[in-house]
């Protein structure tokens, strides 16, 4: 057996809300370089933008969440994986501090994520909003155990999830040390790789991510974060990046989402994301109930940044508490 891991992000280009990193890692039969789960799940997963009842929608976050169409359509895939893991999906805090080990919660400084909890799923809180919109129900029983057992029949299973979600405060801290936001990226990927696979085990690995922040070699952040191996270089191009790790391959390359365990990385990693910026906007709009609530986007990001600094300064909020600085 070998283990297949997908890593993607949402929140990158933001100034509010957090940065959040997602991975996903799958034990398959023989060789992981030589996995397709596409193929494998061809019967209970659809790349298509209609999937229908009986599948999950898995593909790139950008494809399946239309912040148009609400959270129901990526609720709806980002359910099922965490299901399939095993995992509770009953409120956001819970999530978090369960695919987070609790990091950065609690000591990040921003009220909306210390205090009332988000209940999950939310689009049942907007049902009728989201009938008029078509959007799609929650996973099905029947579609979540023809994966599961689609999963038993192949030997290919979702062995883990893991997230790192970064407060403002604390990117901004880890920009600081870091220098660049690429690297603060670049370092909470790997630290998710090592704690769902550790070469020196000896256990066969494919690792896939996406490319970050333009940077085409990554051997001495594979070194640091895995001080007793020596990452041996493949290929560094602009399109992909390939490292010998033990007995592993770590890939960074364009376009990573191609391939199923990014594709629900990212589709886990936009949800908690989403979820955070609830929770954000609940903050806020209980304080200043006709205020139009914000994704974080940096155009946007300044009409509500002159919209809460003033009592944000009243409720003793520093602004690098909420305010990314890149």
């Amino acid at each position: 057996m070998g283990v297949l891991i997908g890593v993607d992000e949402a929140g990158y280009g933001p100034n509010l809300g957090p940065l959040v990193i997602a991975a996903t890692a799958w034990e398959v039969p023989g060789d992981p370089r030589k996995a397709d789960l596409w193929t494998l799940f061809a019967d209970c997963v659809s790349q298509s933008s209609d999937p229908t009842e009986s599948t999950i929608h898995v593909a790139d976050s950008k494809v399946v969440h239309s912040s148009a169409q609400g959270i129901a359509a990526i609720e709806r895939s980002a359910t099922a994986i965490l299901k399939l893991a095993g995992r509770r999906c009953a409120s956001l805090f819970e999530l978090w501090d369960d695919l987070t080990d609790g990091n950065h919660r609690r000591d990040c400084g921003e009220p909306w994520f210390c205090g009332d909890d988000l209940a999950l799923p939310i689009a049942e809180r907007w049902s009728d909003t989201v009938s008029r919109r078509g959007s799609p129900a929650p996973p099905s029983e029947s579609s979540l155990a023809r994966w599961t057992k689609r999963c038993e029949d192949t030997q290919c299973h979702l062995i883990g999830v893991a997230c790192e979600i970064v407060p403002a405060r604390t990117f901004n801290t880890a920009v600081n040390d870091c220098g660049t936001k690429g690297r603060v990226l670049s370092e909470a990927t790997l630290r998710l790789v090592r704690r769902l696979w550790n070469p020196a085990d000896g256990e066969r690995a494919l690792v896939l991510c996406d490319k970050h922040g333009g940077r085409d070699r990554y051997a001495d952040l594979l070194a640091d974060a895995f001080p007793e191996e020596l990452p041996l270089s493949l290929e560094e191009s602009r399109t992909l990046s390939r490292y010998r790790l033990g007995d592993g391959e770590v890939r960074f390359q364009v376009r990573s989402e191609e391939h199923l365990p990014v594709a629900a990385a990212s589709i886990v990693a936009k949800y908690l994301r989403e979820a955070c910026m609830e929770a954000f906007n609940a903050y806020w709009l209980a304080r200043q109930p006709n205020l139009r609530p914000t994704r974080g986007y940096p155009v946007d990001a300044k009409r509500f940044l002159e919209a809460i600094e003033v009592e944000a300064a009243d409720l003793g909020l520093e602004r690098d508490v909420y305010w990314r600085c890149r």
